[in-house]
């Protein structure tokens, strides 16, 4: 049925389901990916496009030969063209089934518009409320787009076959769907209805609604005595003192209001050996650091293993200016902008952090804490190098012994600067080169001359650092 133009769209749903993938199946046939949409947003990329710079976008769009450019008109510019336009680029037979579904918005005098979002991330398709707001679209309740965040996240969990995942703050249900290509059973949790249908509506998109459960409720509440391989999450961290930004935004006044409840409770829902991998925006305090914070929030704290991939901070100021909306008033704007500089203040904030943390349920062994800084997390999925990277910390991080006999991993390369005598482990990929001094080059360099090798007592402190930074393997692993 059309939708009505100044009412929120219903989400497909029922036995509309099973015909969404045939419904998008233009999408999927027409290179609709992330790298190939990059050219549209030169300037912000797919995931930062401004609404400022809308009718560029689709000039650059209606200019491009590209047929995925084209239909980023409908689903990510949402750009009103006429019945004739959707027809040339659809089919006339899809285009009535789109408005069947209530996808496409028939209720424009002389134009059709789509009504929901559809970005591609990781190979899937996902349905989202749109970026680009419209009255209907501008209350608490909506479902969040797919933001840095949620790709940083889809880019980064190890893709390990388990058995159960947990979705946390589930909204379009984008990581439990991803979730489902290596998990047996996964359940999405989140406290608004309208996520919960989403969730439902991308996993049918995806084919996964065998392997995929949403539920509404609050945190572990609805999982309440299950315990899980691998918990995704990507809370609400928005520090405001005020509490009518979006349920998907707003953290409370510290940010950390659902954050620090969820690692509380952590450790009653993970099994030995699992894995929380979350994705923030957390406070950075002028008097303790962002891993020795969040192991003070857990319940637990000397059993978990705690690895930060950090790519970069925002002043505090900035912070604040991209998440204050202008009212058109400069003495309200210039209050409010005040209120939340004094909140941080008050809270010791100097600057808001971007990243993924991890949170390792440890069987055995003391607890540790690694530091990744200046990744990019969403330029391309790096979920090997993750894995590698984290496996590494488990095997070579405090109280654990050492193999018997070691490689270096075969990605891995040694360059040595000639005028210094220092160097660095570099990779096949992109991620980021681990630092060292000359002596510590000089002794990699013996190292890898006699692959495998034994670990000699002096070089412990060397072999660990390499080992966490998952440049060495134990050939007993291999």
């Amino acid at each position: 049925m059309p939708t009505p133009a100044n009412s929120r769209p219903t989400i497909p749903r029922g036995d509309s389901l099973p015909q969404l993938p045939g419904f998008f199946r233009h999408l999927k046939e027409s290179d609709f990916t992330f790298d190939s949409l990059l050219d549209l947003f030169p300037d912000t990329t797919l995931t930062g496009r401004d609404s400022s710079r809308q009718a560029a976008y689709r000039l650059s769009a209606s200019e491009s030969g590209k047929r995925a450019h084209q239909l980023a008109r409908l689903w990510l510019l949402r750009e009103p063209l006429s019945r004739q336009d959707w027809d040339s680029l659809l089919g006339c037979d899809v285009v009535e089934q789109g408005l069947e579904l209530g996808l496409i918005n028939g209720t424009l005098r002389t134009h059709l518009e789509a009504c929901f979002d559809v970005q591609p991330a990781v190979g899937d398709l996902f349905l989202t409320d749109p970026k680009f707001r419209h009255t209907w679209e501008s209350d608490k309740h909506g479902v969040y787009y797919l933001g840095s965040d949620s790709y940083a996240l889809a880019y980064t969990v190890p893709r390990q076959e388990i058995e159960d995942t947990l979705d946390l703050f589930s909204g379009s249900g984008i990581h439990a769907v991803l979730a489902a290509s290596h998990s047996r059973r996964v359940v999405g949790v989140d406290i608004n209805p309208r996520a919960v249908s989403m969730g439902y509506a991308n996993a049918a998109l995806n084919q996964k609604t065998n392997i995929c459960t949403f539920l509404q409720g609050n945190l572990f509440q609805p999982v309440n005595g299950r315990k899980f391989d691998l918990i995704t999450a990507n809370p609400p961290f928005v520090p405001t003192p005020d509490q009518d930004l979006a349920l998907y935004r707003s953290g409370g006044e510290s940010g950390e209001l659902l954050t620090a409840e969820v690692l509380e409770k952590l450790h009653l829902y993970l099994k030995p050996g699992g894995m929380l991998a979350m994705v923030t925006n957390y406070p950075v305090f002028q008097d303790r650091g962002i891993l020795e914070h969040h192991r003070s929030l857990l319940g637990e704290p000397e059993r978990f293993g705690i690895a930060l991939l950090h790519s970069y901070t925002f002043p505090r100021e900035m912070y604040i200016q991209m998440h204050l909306a202008p009212t058109g008033d400069p003495v309200k704007d210039a209050k409010d902008q005040q209120r939340w500089l004094e909140s941080y203040h008050r809270q010791k904030i100097k600057g808001m952090g971007f990243g993924v943390l991890f949170f390792c349920h440890l069987p055995e062994g003391e607890a540790w804490s690694v530091r990744k800084d200046n990744v990019n997390l969403v330029h391309k999925p790096m979920s090997t190098e993750v894995a590698r990277w984290l496996q590494g910390a488990r095997e070579f991080g405090p109280g654990r012994s050492l193999p018997e006999k070691l490689v270096f991993h075969p990605d891995c390369r040694l360059y040595q600067e000639q005028r210094t005598g220092q160097g660095v482990i570099g990779w096949d990929s992109e991620w980021p080169p681990l630092k060292l001094s000359a002596q510590e080059t000089e002794t990699a360099c013996r190292m890898m001359e006699n692959e495998p090798f034994s670990p000699a007592p002096e070089n412990e402190t060397l072999i660990r650092k390499l080992g966490s930074e998952g440049a060495l393997q134990s050939i007993s692993t291999l």
